[in-house]
C-alpha cells in the first residue's frame, strides 16, 4: 500500500486514527427522545412561598412537633431496624452497581488474554511451542445506545433513593399512627377504670338508698347495668392496645415483649395517677380529673392552614414515578439504536513461535498484530426492532399516566 510501510506497525496506527476520526462526528449522535419532565400543577398566584419556607423545612422531622421523646425514639429505632427499609437500602446498592456496569460498556467490552506452552513431537523430532496474545473488542457507541443505558441506570438509581425515602416516610407515619392508637387505647382503658370505680360507688350508694326505701329496685338494676357495660368494654380496649403494640413490634423488627419497656415509662406514670384517683374515689372523695394534663396521647400544635403546592412535587412516591418515567424514556433510545448498524473495532497483539527442543525462543521476530473494523446490522429483523421501539414508547406513555395519576 502506497505511503504506508509494509513492515512497521505505523500503518495500523494510521488506519486506526483515520477510522476514529471518521467515527468521531457520528459518535456524538444520540438517538431517541430526550426526557422532558412532566408539567407541574399550576401554583396559586396568591401563594407566599417565602412565608411558608420555615414550615417546609420542618416537614422532614414532622414527628418532633408532638414533643414526645418516646415517639421520636421509636421512629429513630425503626429507621435502623425495619426490614423493609433495609431491603430498600439494598436496592440502592443494586442500582448503583447496575450504573457501574452501564458505565463500563463505554470501554472495550471484550478483553481476553490467551497463552499456551506445548511440547510437540513430529517427524521424529522434538519442538517447543509458545504463544501469548491479547484480544480486544470494542463496540463504538455511535448511536448513543450505551449513553442511553447510563441515563436509564442513573434514573433507576435516583428512583431507588426516592423509594428508600418513600419507605422511610411511610414507616414513620405507620409508627406514629400505631403509637397514637396505642396511647389512645391506653387512655381509654384508664378512663374506663375510673368510670368503673365511680359507677361502683354509685351502685353502692343506690343499694343503700334502696335498703332505706328511698329508691326502687329498678334504680339499683339500672346502676348495675351501666357498671357491667363499662366493665365489658375493657377487654375490647385491651385487645386494641395489644394490636397496636404488636404492629409497632413488626414495624421495628422486634418481639412484642421487647417493645413493652419502650412504652412502659409514660404508662407507669399514668398508672400511678390512675390508681391514686381510683383510691380517692373509693374513699368517697371528689376527684377533679384534668384529662388534658394527665393524658398520655401525644398532641401536635395546629398546623398552618396553608399548604405549599411545591411540596407535592417533593413527595417521594412522585419522585419514584418520575424517575421510572425517565428511565423508560432512555430505553426508547436503546431500542432505536438497534435499528442502525453497529460499528466495532477488533484488535489483537501477541507472540507465537515454535522452535526445536533445546533451542531458545526469539520473541523479537514472533510478534503478530491485527486490527480492523466490524459492522453488524439486523436488516432482516427490522420489523421486530421497530415493534420493540413501539413497546418501549408505550411503556413510557404508561409511566407518564401513572405519574399523573399519583399527582
Amino acid at each position: 500500500m502506497a505511503g504506508c510501510p509494509a513492515v512497521t506497525g505505523s500503518c495500523y496506527l494510521r488506519r486506526l486514527g483515520l477510522l476514529l476520526l471518521l467515527c468521531l462526528p457520528a459518535a456524538c449522535t444520540v438517538v431517541g427522545p430526550d426526557y422532558r419532565p412532566p408539567q407541574p400543577p399550576a401554583l396559586p398566584t396568591s401563594w407566599d412561598a417565602q412565608a411558608a419556607a420555615a414550615d417546609s423545612r420542618a416537614i422532614s422531622t414532622w414527628w418532633a412537633l408532638f414533643d414526645d421523646p418516646v415517639l421520636t425514639g421509636l421512629i429513630e429505632r425503626g429507621a435502623h431496624q425495619n426490614l423493609s427499609l433495609q431491603a430498600a437500602g439494598l436496592r440502592i446498592v443494586q442500582a448503583r452497581a447496575a450504573l457501574g456496569i452501564s458505565d463500563a460498556l463505554l470501554f472495550p467490552q471484550q478483553t481476553q488474554v490467551n497463552g499456551s506452552l506445548a511440547y510437540i513431537y513430529r517427524d521424529r523430532d522434538d519442538f517447543n511451542s509458545a504463544a501469548l496474545g491479547l484480544d480486544v473488542g470494542w463496540e463504538l457507541d455511535v448511536w448513543g445506545k450505551y449513553a442511553r443505558g447510563i441515563e436509564s441506570a442513573e434514573a433507576q438509581l435516583y428512583a431507588a433513593v426516592a423509594s428508600y425515602r418513600d419507605v422511610l416516610v411511610s414507616l414513620s407515619a405507620e409508627i406514629a399512627r400505631n403509637y397514637i392508637n396505642y396511647r389512645t387505647a391506653q387512655e381509654r382503658i384508664s378512663l374506663s377504670r375510673r368510670n368503673i370505680a365511680i359507677q361502683q360507688r354509685v351502685v353502692d350508694m343506690t343499694q343503700v338508698q334502696y335498703e332505706s326505701g328511698n329508691v326502687s329496685e329498678l334504680d339499683v338494676q339500672q346502676a348495675k347495668t351501666q357498671l357491667y357495660a363499662t366493665q365489658g368494654s375493657l377487654p375490647t380496649l385491651e385487645i386494641a392496645r395489644l394490636q397496636s403494640r404488636d404492629a409497632l413490634a413488626v414495624l421495628l423488627g422486634v418481639r412484642p415483649e421487647d417493645i413493652e419497656p419502650l412504652l412502659a415509662l409514660p404508662g407507669s406514670q399514668q398508672a400511678e395517677t390512675e390508681d391514686q384517683s381510683i383510691t380517692d374515689i373509693n374513699r368517697g372523695e371528689v376527684v377533679a380529673v384534668q384529662y388534658d394534663a394527665n393524658s398520655v396521647i401525644p398532641r401536635a400544635p395546629a398546623p398552618d392552614a396553608r399548604i405549599d403546592p411545591a411540596l407535592l412535587l417533593r413527595r417521594p412516591d412522585l419522585q419514584v414515578a418520575e424517575m421510572l418515567a425517565r428511565a423508560q424514556s432512555a430505553r426508547i433510545g436503546i431500542a432505536e439504536a438497534d435499528l442502525y448498524p453497529q460499528f466495532s473495532l477488533f484488535g489483537s497483539i501477541g507472540v507465537s513461535q515454535t522452535v526445536r527442543a533445546g533451542n531458545s525462543f526469539d520473541l523479537g521476530d514472533a510478534v503478530t498484530a491485527a486490527i480492523g473494523p466490524g459492522l453488524t446490522w439486523n436488516v432482516f429483523q427490522f420489523d421486530r426492532l421497530e415493534n420493540r421501539v413501539r413497546i418501549e414508547d408505550a411503556l413510557f406513555q404508561e409511566s407518564l399516566v401513572n405519574y399523573n395519576q399519583q399527582v
